[in-house]
């Protein structure tokens, strides 16, 4: 065979192999794309599935429309909540509105998940049991200050998932504290419930009570709604407050003594006297004492002790004692550059009136620096710059801390540009600083 054949025979044979294995090799299929399934019908569930007014309730879903609008609607009136579906997903909450009820194991309220895309086939639907719940609640001051000896507060009641149209009668009975033991009572009509299983009432103790009721002991007072239904208390005590900061008052006051009888009021510290103040008992057995707290006195816990001074005198079941503690008062300081604007990791020194360093904290970002100090005067300085080498920026002197503060420390920095006009060249310039 000539060279010319040689040739021409190989090419052939590489097609024909080739074309064999194009022929014989596995041909490989595109993977469909993944498509997403929609929910048929919308669904529902919701956790938890029984309770009471509000209850926070979690609901987990899906609806028919990609992204689309849904409504959630409770007891087949209220629209609690609304939002868009993530895909077909839905995940939201709501709180229990008012809402008619019934005793336990409650009545079933209707909770539907609604796609607002579709006309037909667009609701789930499941129940939630609601039932009845009693409440009780003394009024009472906002701690640290308290109800003293002699004072009375109003008691509120109140059903929620109550029964449609229902008036609600409340036995309210207060307990003295141990160790006596009597119990005063009072009858409170509620309010209608009409279509929201709502209802309320509130009577004053100890004035609108059963006879003998008082509030002449310290101590906790309990409470109840028909014995069971709701429980509660509120406390008494000697001063107008269980906390305060040095040079503030302390109000005292004790009820319950005979007319033109005198007494003592100490007050002690770690078992040592501090004062005693002799009181003349005022008509309807009232003492009223007050005592200022100095300003060296220690931070602790004080107690305060109330006792005849006849031999013959009063002497209560429930003794006139009571602990008080005197705290540091938190201050805040803001350090400012003169142009108002706050700077982050200033440090901040505490100095007292003898000038001793009692505390240091660097700003936050907002340029706000907290501390608790006992009550007295105070020197502040803010220092700027790497640590170690940081230099004086502002001061806040013999400022008075009496009582829960915000100070604001200017700073004695801002920006200087200097500009030399026309130029001259050749010329150094040297700025320093000097305290």
């Amino acid at each position: 065979m000539s060279k010319k054949g040689k040739v021409t025979a190989t090419f052939v044979t590489m097609l024909l192999i080739t074309a064999l294995f194009a022929w014989f090799t596995p041909k490989a299929t595109p993977l469909p794309e993944p498509a997403l399934t929609a929910a048929l019908t919308p669904t529902i569930n919701i956790d938890p599935i029984n309770g009471t007014v509000r209850t926070e309730v979690k609901v987990n879903g899906a609806i028919d429309t990609f992204n689309g609008s849904y409504t959630v609607r409770w007891d087949k009136t209220i629209n609690v909540t609304t939002g868009y579906a993530v895909e077909y997903n839905v995940v939201t909450s709501f709180i229990i509105p008012q809402t008619v009820g019934a005793p336990l194991p409650g009545r079933e309220v209707l909770v539907e998940l609604i796609d607002n895309n579709k006309m037909v086939d667009n609701i789930a639907n499941t129940t939630f049991k609601l039932y009845t719940k009693y409440h009780i609640k003394a009024v009472v001051p906002s701690p640290p200050s308290q109800l003293q000896e002699g004072q009375t507060t109003d008691i509120w009641v109140n059903v929620t998932g109550g029964e449609a149209n229902t008036v609600y009668f409340a036995n309210i009975t207060v307990k003295e504290p141990p160790p006596a033991n009597l119990t005063y009572w009072a009858i409170v009509s509620l309010t209608n419930t009409t279509t929201t299983g709502y209802g309320e009432g509130s009577i004053t103790y100890p004035a609108n009570f059963s006879a003998g009721a008082h509030t002449n002991y310290t101590g906790v007072y309990n409470i109840a709604f028909n014995k069971t239904c709701a429980i509660g208390n509120f406390a008494i005590g000697l001063t107008n407050a269980t906390e305060y900061y040095r040079f503030q008052f302390v109000g005292i006051r004790a009820t319950g003594y005979q007319s033109n009888e005198s007494v003592w009021v100490n007050i002690t510290f770690a078992g040592e006297d501090v004062i005693s103040i002799q009181k003349n008992v005022s008509i309807g057995g009232v003492i009223e004492a007050i005592w200022r707290i100095p300003g060296n006195a220690l931070m602790g816990l004080y107690t305060v002790n109330i006792t005849s001074s006849r031999v013959n005198g009063t002497i209560k079941l429930v003794p006139d004692t009571q602990n008080f503690t005197i705290v540091k008062i938190p201050c805040r300081i803001q350090t400012k550059k003169l142009n108002g604007e706050v700077l982050a990791g200033v440090e901040v020194w505490v100095y007292d009136a003898t000038m001793w360093a009692v505390n240091a904290s660097l700003t936050n970002e907002e340029g706000w620096a907290e501390f608790w100090l006992e009550g007295g005067n105070y020197t502040f300085k803010a220092g700027w710059g790497e640590p170690g080498r940081r230099i004086p920026v502002g001061t806040l002197a013999n400022e008075s801390i009496r009582e829960n503060v915000t100070l604001t420390l200017w700073y004695w920095i801002t920006y200087l540009r200097i500009a030399i006009s026309p130029p001259l060249h050749l010329i150094n310039i040297s700025i320093t600083y000097q305290n």
